[in-house]
C-alpha cells in the first residue's frame, strides 16, 4: 500500500507470505511535547441537531472506576490479517506490563515490504530502550535511531515499519511515533483527542522537510515510492528524505480514561470519535457486568477491528486499547 515497487503491498497480488500469529504479551524510566488537536474527521452528518449513533459520547463525566494496580487498569489488543484483501500479516502489537519497574510499554508496528523490519523492531525496540540513559523522550529517540541503524546493517533497503510507542509512568504518557499509525486519547467525558501526527509524503510539513533534505515527492510518495515519510528501515530512501526520527510527546493522563493505538487499517475507515465511543461503551458494559478493565480493553479492540472490516478496510488491522 505504501510503496510502488516489486515490494509494494498490493491486495490484488496473490503473493504468499508467511502469516505469523499475534505477538504474545511480553513479561516485565522520566519524561517535551506536541500540540494536541481534536480530530476534524467525522462520519456523514445525520439529522440536524442529533449525533449519529456511532458518535454518541458517554453520559458519565468521571473516570471509569476500574480498580488499578499501578499506572493503569487494563490493556488489550486484537489483530486481523483481513484475509479478504491481504494474504500476509505485517502488523504487530506489543503490551509489556512491568516493563521497567511498574512502567508499562505498549506499541503498534505496521510493516511494509516484508516482515524483516517489523519483526526486528517489535521484538527489540523495548529492550534497546532499556539500555538508554536520560528522560524517556530522549531514550525513545535514541532507541528509534539505534533500531534503524541495525535495520540498515540487515539490508532493509526496501522494507520498513511504522512505530507508535507509548510508555505509561505514573500519570504520564510518553509517546514516540513514526509513520501513519495513530494514537488517540479517550478523555473522561468520552471525547477523542488525537495524539500523533501522520507522517505521510502528502503532508505539506513533511514535503517541505523532504525537499530541504534534497528529496522529492511524486504522486504523494517519497521518490514516487513510499507513502510514509518517516519509518524504521527503508534505507533505500533515507537519502531521499525518509527519516527514523520520531515526534515525541508527553501527556498528563489524569483527565483521560483510555488510549487507542492502531494501524492505518483501522483509521482509514474509522474516525477518532467513533473509536473513542466504542471504547467508552465497552468500558461501561464491563463495569455493569462486573468484568475487568482488561476484558473491556480486549472487547473494545475486537469491536474496532470488526468495525473496520465491516466498513471496508483493505489492510491488515491491529488495535491496542489501554484503560487507565
Amino acid at each position: 500500500m505504501r510503496r510502488e515497487s516489486p515490494h509494494m503491498r498490493d491486495h490484488n497480488v496473490g503473493a504468499t507470505r508467511r502469516e505469523t500469529p499475534p505477538m504474545a504479551t511480553l513479561p516485565p524510566r522520566d519524561r517535551p511535547s506536541l500540540p494536541l488537536s481534536r480530530d476534524a474527521a467525522s462520519a456523514p452528518a445525520g439529522p440536524p441537531g442529533r449525533r449519529r449513533p456511532s458518535e454518541e459520547k458517554p453520559s458519565n463525566s468521571a473516570r471509569w472506576p476500574f480498580s488499578r494496580s499501578g499506572c493503569y487498569a487494563g490493556a488489550g489488543k486484537h489483530e486481523d490479517m483481513n484475509s479478504q484483501f491481504r494474504h500476509y500479516m505485517e502488523d504487530v502489537s506489543v503490551i509489556a506490563p512491568q516493563w521497567n519497574g511498574s512502567d508499562l510499554f505498549v506499541a503498534v508496528y505496521d510493516g511494509h515490504g516484508g516482515r524483516q523490519a517489523v519483526d526486528y523492531a517489535s521484538s527489540k525496540l523495548h529492550d534497546v530502550l532499556l539500555g538508554e540513559q536520560g528522560a524517556y523522550e530522549q531514550q525513545l529517540t535514541k532507541a528509534f535511531h539505534k533500531v534503524d541503524d541495525t535495520l540498515r546493517l540487515f539490508g532493509c533497503e526496501h522494507c520498513g515499519s511504522t512505530a507508535t510507542v507509548g510508555i505509561v509512568s505514573g500519570t504520564v504518557l510518553t509517546m514516540a511515533h513514526v509513520g501513519d499509525s495513530r494514537a488517540v486519547a479517550v478523555q473522561a467525558d468520552g471525547s477523542a483527542v488525537r495524539l500523533t501526527p501522520e507522517h505521510k509524503a502528502s503532508c505539506p510539513k513533511e514535503q517541505e522537510r523532504i525537499r530541504r533534505a534534497g528529496g522529492s515527492v511524486h504522486r504523494g510518495r517519497v521518490g514516487g515510492q513510499l507513502l510514509v515519510s518517516r519509518a524504521l528501515g527503508d534505507h533505500g530512501l533515507k537519502s531521499s528524505g525518509v527519516i527514523a526520527t520520531p515526534e515525541v510527546l508527553r501527556r498528563e493522563v489524569q483527565g483521560d480514561a483510555a488510549c487507542v493505538i492502531a494501524s492505518d487499517g483501522l483509521w482509514d475507515v474509522v474516525n477518532d470519535q467513533q473509536a473513542a465511543t466504542v471504547v467508552a461503551q465497552s468500558a461501561q458494559a464491563a463495569l455493569s457486568s462486573g468484568q475487568t478493565a482488561s476484558s473491556a480493553a480486549d472487547a473494545a479492540a475486537r469491536k474496532l477491528v470488526e468495525m473496520a472490516k465491516q466498513q471496508g478496510s483493505g489492510d491488515n488491522i491491529s488495535v491496542l486499547v489501554l484503560i487507565y
